[in-house]
């Protein structure tokens, strides 16, 4: 998934989404071009989360190259607020 898609979900779920350097540049500033996929997150797929928890990403610059963007984990089952997916 692409950091754009990824920030969208997380509004959706009133998670914070942040990057992987808490004293470095905002998300925002690494990814403003849009060519960025994630490529992990923390907490997991399925891990719970409370309003306004933030979720970190990594990500790689995407040079359009081919390779898979398929999430690793599978996705959780409904239920309570949780990190709907792999981001």
């Amino acid at each position: 998934m692409d950091v754009p898609h990824a920030r969208r979900v997380c509004d959706e779920l009133e998670l914070v989404l942040i990057g992987p350097e808490p004293d470095g540049p905002p998300l925002d500033a690494l990814t403003w071009d849009c060519r960025s996929v994630v490529m992990s997150q923390s907490p997991g797929a399925g891990a719970d989360a409370e309003w306004g928890d933030a979720v970190t990403v990594v990500f790689r610059r995407d040079d359009g190259g081919s390779g898979s963007r398929e999430p690793r984990d599978p996705l959780p089952g409904s239920g309570q607020l949780r990190v709907a997916r792999e981001l």
